[in-house]
């Protein structure tokens, strides 16, 4: 007699406490080196939690991972109150101008 494995349903993994964590900050626009520097651990230890994350959500990269955790409830769809506007990390073209004198 075979004994047959209960099959996993696709996204059967849940998520790490952890692995939430990060994820929620990657939605919030955080990049993996300011994650690593708020939480105290290293850009390649938020980058192996990711991996993970893509793993279980079996997807390819950020986007598809924010949006699989929303369809399934882990993530909210609004913006969280820690979410900034992307301008206050990325330096605009124009920012460069004002430093160059003639």
């Amino acid at each position: 007699m075979i004994s047959e494995q209960p099959r996993r349903s696709r996204f059967s993994a849940t998520l790490s406490s952890r692995e939430l964590e990060i994820l929620r900050m990657i939605t919030d626009g955080h990049l993996s080196r300011e994650i690593a520097d708020h939480l105290f651990i290293s850009k390649r230890t938020v980058d192996y939690h990711l991996a993970r994350v893509f793993l279980k959500l079996e997807v390819n990269n950020r986007i598809q991972a924010i949006r699989a955790a929303r369809t399934l409830g882990l993530l909210p769809f609004e913006p969280t109150e820690n979410a900034g506007p992307v301008e206050k990390r990325i330096p605009h073209a124009m920012d460069h101008r004002s430093r160059i004198t003639d």
